[in-house]
């Protein structure tokens, strides 16, 4: 290094024969307490600063890039097809012209204008036009990631990020709505890395926000949409008009306003919480009269019946990340389990031997009971973990399905021979009940996706408990028994939360070292 006091430069180490330095990094000595100068390249708001909060504002989360240019597919980024086609359907476009130089958007044509299929908002805020049960985003999820220590002494493994290990541990920060022209107005917690999930009217992810995104204290970040990378465009929605949006009720808009951001404003100038995150998923819609809410809470009549995972019962009543760092972190025995030995154990049960477990799933907690139907599995073709809870793999594996059998007991349905009853192989060749190897199983299609988007959407088991086929020929056998009113509203939030979050086994590092 130079030093420039004395002019000179010096070794940083004596140079030693045959060893060679080839990346060093340079460290500096800073106390824990500093913190390096930031440089904010806008004016940060003190009063959001204060409570170490930022503001997200999307100005229509319906300003989605597709994979043909200058053609959007609302709510569906580049080739993925998250949507149902009567859900497409509900989606009105319409053709504007950009200016390639500006790129402002009009319905002005001439020039050098290039048409672009885009999301109609003026249709989609008009609630006298699209009704709410026709609006197709309804609330958006934010997510933190969970820190993980690179402890060698600690449990932590892969099997604790259940079946899809690329999500990792995540914590639910809250919720906020979409209002009806697709913008979203909420505050995030400032310094802490978050990503934001767009959802339906049940609380299931449309569409997910592949990146990670960090907001300074104060700082108040503006985007045209979601997966629309294009630099330079201007947003699709055109805001207020002035005064009121049409046929609305309540909100009193300024010119060029989203709705949520002039009901952000509004409803600050009262004291309201609008614009801060939400332990539940409440969409208060005060545009039209009535007003008209929806919601899946926690709490109430039609809450949770089983433990809860909010970080802490204060969070409860006061849903605060400053103060009690409020999240929502779900384990799979603490908090899904109980749901299923509540509702579900009295059927799909491993009890009688001589009996086939409901939809042939086995959901009991004890690792005993579920053995035959793991050990075959890990014979097989090592698809189940015997660290995971053995519901949790029944419901993710593609499963041997099973038939009772005439002098008593339950075996495996096998292609087997028509003569001898015995099972056979590819071949044909007769081979014994116990050759796991060999034998033919005629499988079960497991209830759950264990990676992509919308997996909660396209979830077997959601799909049951809702009553909603969300893609074409995921339920080809309608269930015997109408599961739609065994869970309350949430116990099928928390099961949604938890398959959308990655389906994790734990979210806690320090329930996973424990185990």
């Amino acid at each position: 290094l130079f030093d420039m006091t004395q002019n000179l430069k010096k070794p940083i180490v004596t140079p030693v024969e045959g060893i060679a330095i080839v990346d060093p990094v340079a460290i500096v000595n800073i106390p824990y307490q500093e913190r390096p100068v930031i440089l904010p390249d806008q004016n940060l708001d003190a009063a959001l600063a204060a409570r170490s909060v930022g503001v997200i504002h999307i100005k229509s989360v319906y300003d989605t890039q597709g994979d043909v240019a200058m053609v959007d597919k609302p709510l569906e980024p580049r080739t993925s097809t998250t949507l149902t086609a009567a859900e497409r359907a509900l989606i009105p476009l319409t053709t504007v012209n950009m200016d390639p130089l500006t790129g402002a958007v009009s319905s002005d044509t001439g020039g050098n204008l290039i048409p672009r299929t885009v999301a109609d908002i003026s249709i989609l805020r008009d609630p006298m036009q699209t009704l709410s049960n026709q609006r197709v985003a309804r609330f958006v999820r934010i997510t933190k990631a969970v820190p993980t220590i690179d402890d060698p002494n600690n449990n932590i493994n892969g099997d604790d990020f259940g079946r899809s290990g690329g999500y990792e541990m995540r914590e639910i920060l809250g919720y906020a709505p979409v209002e009806p022209d697709g913008s979203v107005y909420t505050e995030v917690p400032a310094e802490v890395p978050f990503t934001i999930e767009v959802l339906d009217a049940k609380g299931r992810s449309l569409m997910a926000e592949p990146t990670w995104q960090q907001l300074m204290p104060g700082e108040v970040r503006e985007c045209n949409g979601c997966h629309s990378p294009r630099d330079g465009q201007r947003t699709i929605n055109p805001g207020a008009p002035g005064s009121q949006f049409p046929n609305t009720d309540d909100v009193l808009s300024l010119i060029g306003e989203t709705m949520a951001e002039a009901r952000a404003r509004q409803d600050a100038g009262i004291g309201g919480t609008y614009a801060q995150l939400d332990m539940d998923i409440i969409d208060n819609n005060i545009w039209v009269t009535p007003d008209e809410l929806t919601e899946y809470p926690y709490l109430g009549a039609n809450g949770l019946t089983t433990p809860s995972p909010v970080s802490d019962s204060a969070c409860e009543s006061d849903w605060n990340w400053v103060t009690s760092k409020c999240r929502i972190n779900i384990t799979y025995e603490q908090h899904i389990q109980p749901i299923l030995d509540l509702h579900c154990v009295v059927c799909h049960n491993d009890d009688d031997p001589n009996v086939v477990p409901a939809g042939h799933l086995a959901l009991d907690s004890s690792l005993d009971i579920n053995a035959a139907h793991v050990t075959v599995q890990l014979i097989r073709d090592n698809r189940t973990d015997g660290d995971r809870p053995a519901s949790y793999e029944m419901l993710f594996v593609t499963r041997p399905r099973m038939e009772t059998v005439p002098t008593g007991g339950t075996r495996f349905i096998v292609v087997r021979d028509p003569v001898t009853d015995q099972p056979i192989d590819v071949d044909g060749n007769i081979i014994g009940e116990a050759d796991f190897g060999n034998l033919q199983f005629i499988n079960q299609r497991p209830g759950m996706v264990s990676g992509g988007v919308a997996r909660a959407r396209f979830s077997r088991l959601v799909q049951v408990i809702t009553g909603d086929q969300m893609r074409l020929g995921d339920m080809t056998a309608t269930p015997t028994v109408d599961h739609t009113l065994l869970l309350t509203d949430g116990e099928k939030r928390l099961i949604i939360e938890w398959i959308d979050n990655g389906g994790q086994v734990t979210n806690d590092p320090n329930f996973a070292a424990l185990q």
